[in-house]
Order: C-alpha cells, then sequence, then structure tokens
C-alpha cells in the first residue's frame, strides 16, 4: 500500500479498474512540417503517409 504525506487532505481510492496508460513519444516530442502533395514520390507525402499510418497503428494497438 502506498504511503502519502500528511497535506490536510485525504486521498480518494478508486473503485474502478486501473488501466495502463501508455505515452508513445513523450514530452520531449518535436513538431514537424510536412506537406502532402500530389506526387506520391515527395518526401512530404511520404512522411505524412508514414506517420498517418504510425498513428492508426497505435491507435489500433491500444484498442485491443
Amino acid at each position: 500500500m502506498p504511503s502519502y504525506e500528511s497535506c490536510g487532505w485525504t486521498p480518494l481510492r478508486s473503485t474502478l479498474p486501473t488501466r495502463l496508460g501508455v505515452d508513445l513519444v513523450g514530452i520531449a516530442a518535436r513538431f514537424t512540417h510536412y506537406v502532402k502533395d500530389g506526387n506520391p514520390d515527395s518526401p512530404g507525402t511520404f512522411f505524412v503517409n508514414s506517420m498517418r499510418d504510425w498513428f492508426n497503428s497505435m491507435w489500433k494497438l491500444l484498442a485491443e
């Protein structure tokens, strides 16, 4: 059982089941700027498609 420092309040204990939280990228994630254009072989289109596929695969994994 975890211990708590006295700070004037009593922590509540949830009756809900515990869920695992997953931080896929982390606080140091960087923003990027790529544009998907009409050329399927351009770096921007490749990057945007790759990141969308990765994002969708992570949601699918978490939904299992």
